[in-house]
């Protein structure tokens, strides 16, 4: 018997108008990390999250008067998963240097002494950033060496616990 396919693929067509109908389609394909291997098909693993994610989206697709097939498959050639693979831990590493910029920034702003409103932005800034991260499909995939990101983040916690203590609350929540 063979295993569970590895791979879930979504082949879709959204009309031409309204074109918000394909914006939608396209920011939810990115928002879910999913890679396009040819116009109109998109890959992700095969995990619970992502079945679910692409049933919902195929669902608006036929909503929006489109066509959409969802798939599970494996690669015949191993080089083909592998240059996959790739792609996606190349979108992993953008989507971590970008949150890397992200908290350099932010620990530049804290550095300079910031008020409680620029604290509280901060921490609210810091939580949605990692928030998002945390929630990211392509973590999966990361390249980062595991404390990198553990130590941005402590860095800027640090940071903010030096402020005064009107911030102190809104950092108890915030492990």
């Amino acid at each position: 018997m063979s295993e569970q396919p590895k791979w879930l693929a979504l082949r879709y067509s959204v009309p031409a108008e309204p074109s918000r109908s394909r914006v939608y389609v396209w920011r939810h394909l990115r928002a879910l990390g999913a890679q396009s291997t040819a116009p109109g098909l998109a890959v992700l693993p095969d995990t619970r999250e992502n079945l679910a994610a692409f049933e919902a989206l195929a669902q608006d697709v036929r909503r929006f008067g489109g066509e959409a097939l969802l798939i599970r498959f494996d690669f015949v050639e191993q080089g083909d998963e592998q240059a996959l693979r790739k792609r996606f831990e190349a979108a992993a590493a953008e989507e971590e240097r970008l949150l890397l910029r992200r908290l350099s920034a932010l620990s530049d702003r804290l550095g300079k002494h910031p008020d409680d409103a620029q604290a509280a932005a901060a921490v609210r800034e810091l939580r949605q950033s990692l928030s998002r991260f945390e929630k990211s499909p392509l973590r999966s995939f990361s390249v980062m060496p595991k404390g990198g990101l553990r130590a941005a983040a402590d860095e800027i916690r640090d940071s903010l616990r030096r402020l005064p203590n009107e911030v102190a609350s809104l950092l108890r929540a915030f492990k």
